[in-house]
């Protein structure tokens, strides 16, 4: 008797073929190997040929799917690495400047603050939608988004005010140095391609407030009412803080920096999948606890389904307080569609599922992809997802008797250790080992002593203290002594932490600095981990 037939991999996911050849696309657009009139007219063909493929039933039809989303994703990256300037675009304005003869005094501007400050201990950056250029003879309109660095860590501007400023215009470039951060390029992801250096807010005028309105309005006001409970508490470690719940780290210290980096914990410092996945779940269970107290909700609804669907809604809330950034863009798109993928029975094909959420977040932005945050992101997942059980299988087998417990008297105590301690340690492992290669890629550095600073660091930080502090937030819009009270808690879980990450970055090699390995290798090593 004839084996029943398995269904093949493209059919069960056919995301993750279709994912793959959409970031291949990306990658060759970005070296230039394709046009997007070439990418187009192959793009045009392959459609054909799907549409017949599909019309006849041909056993690989989705062969030219595959080639299509390849060459849409060629395309796509092509639109966004090489965009197209028009005259009033500021980037010409600059080249021009930059090119012919320089004004002593720079170019008068005018323009809109297009995000909150971004303040750092000894300076502000301002992201500037410009809108005018004034010459002696004539008011130029003008588009195109500007970086300004002032040497001010105190500046009193707010979203939407309209500035006026006299600015020397600068091309943001590379040294060139093997293995630098990409600077220029990591600002052309942003639709930046001016930046300038003011030294004082004094010389930058408002001229009109509230430019913009709307609902990002009202969201920055919000964050600026968290923004000053927060520096008017007694809390020591408001720069965390303010990191953890509104995603702003330019006022954390170098040494508290340098510290976290070196343990491998940077990461909880920046609101990242992590802290969104830790909302989602917190919210989750709130939700179904509630509605748990109603039987008659019970019998009429999968209340599991309701409470998944319910948490996307303070999902979003925590990405708008956070500033949205592009981040956290992705870490909430990629959050949602696991919840949603959960509420329309999927969730068992969860690499599907992480794949869908690639091609979602890669479509809105291609060159995400070269993004530091991307990299880690579905690196870790993809690994915690593939090694973490394959780990916990060491002391765990599929009919869940555990193998270490063989050599060792039975006791009481080794379901705790396996579940608080070695389950864990598996998964903090399984993304260690995932993003080491773009870590040492991007930072030529590795922490040995990450994965246990990890299990200490990420429960009291990622659980606790923002859990906590986000309580103490909704709680300050109505009784600032309660919220002040909650906060200083915050502060103690946060204090613990730092002394934890300082204890463990003072152990001799703790941390190992590296040579930037080629590709070659980095496909090496994974092969390896799946082989």
């Amino acid at each position: 008797m004839d084996k029943p037939r398995q269904p093949s991999p493209d059919k069960t996911s056919p995301l993750i073929p279709i994912s793959a050849f959409f970031i291949l696309g990306i990658i060759a657009a970005s070296y230039n190997w394709f046009t997007n009139r070439l990418s187009l007219a192959f793009l045009i063909v392959s459609l054909l040929v799907l549409i017949l493929g599909i019309k006849r039933k041909w056993r690989h039809n989705l062969a030219p799917a595959y080639i299509a989303f390849f060459l849409i994703g060629a395309m796509l990256a092509s639109q966004q690495a090489n965009p197209y300037f028009p005259k009033n675009h500021i980037k010409m304005l600059a080249e021009h400047y930059n090119a012919g003869e320089r004004d002593a005094l720079g170019i008068s501007i005018e323009g809109v603050l297009a995000n909150a400050p971004e303040r750092f201990a000894d300076k502000t950056r301002l992201y500037i939608d410009a809108k005018n250029i004034f010459t002696q003879k004539e008011n130029i309109p003008v588009k195109g988004k500007i970086l300004i660095t002032v040497e001010s860590p105190s500046v009193k501007f707010k979203y939407g005010d309209r500035l006026r400023f006299i600015l020397k215009p600068r091309m943001p470039q590379n040294f060139g140095n093997p293995g630098e951060y990409d600077y220029a390029g990591n600002l052309a992801r942003q639709d930046i391609y001016v930046t300038g250096y003011i030294e004082n807010e004094r010389w930058i005028a408002v001229i009109g407030g509230e430019e913009k309105h709307g609902l990002r309005t009202q969201i920055e006001g919000v964050r600026d009412k968290i923004r000053d409970f927060i520096d008017g508490s007694d809390a020591e470690n408001s720069a965390i803080i303010k990191a953890l719940i509104l995603g702003e780290q330019g006022e954390i210290l170098k040494a508290v920096r340098d510290a976290f980096a070196g343990t491998g914990t940077a990461h909880i410092l920046s609101i990242s999948g992590l802290h969104i996945g830790i909302i989602a779940f917190v919210s989750y269970w709130i939700i179904l606890y509630a509605l748990k107290q109603s039987e008659r909700l019970m019998l009429a609804f999968d209340i599991k389904k309701i409470a998944a669907a319910g948490s996307i809604i303070p999902v979003f809330l925590y990405g708008a307080i956070a500033g949205f950034s592009v981040s956290t863009q992705r870490s909430v798109i990629m959050v949602t569609i696991f919840i949603l993928s959960v509420i329309i029975d999927r969730k068992q094909n969860l690499y599907n599922t992480l794949a869908a959420a690639a091609l979602v977040i890669l479509v809105i932005s291609p060159l995400s992809v070269y993004d530091i945050s991307f990299q880690l992101s579905f690196a870790s997942v993809l690994a915690i997802i593939y090694l973490a059980p394959r780990l916990q299988g060491l002391w765990t087998n599929e009919d869940k008797q555990a193998k270490a417990a063989d050599l060792l008297p039975p006791h009481p105590i080794w379901p705790p250790i396996k579940n608080y301690l070695l389950n864990p340690f598996a998964v903090s492992l399984a993304a260690s080992i995932g993003t080491a290669p773009f870590v040492v890629w991007h930072f030529h550095r590795v922490s040995i002593i990450g994965i246990v600073a990890n299990l200490i660091a990420v429960p009291l930080m990622g659980f606790i203290a923002v859990s906590l502090g986000l309580i103490s937030v909704l709680v300050s819009f109505f009784n600032q002594s309660a919220a002040n009270l909650i906060l200083l808690i915050v502060d103690i879980m946060l204090k613990t932490s730092i002394w934890a990450v300082n204890l463990f970055s003072q152990i001799p090699y703790s941390s190992v600095f590296t040579t930037t390995p080629t590709i070659l290798e980095i496909v090496l090593f994974y092969i390896l981990i799946v082989s």
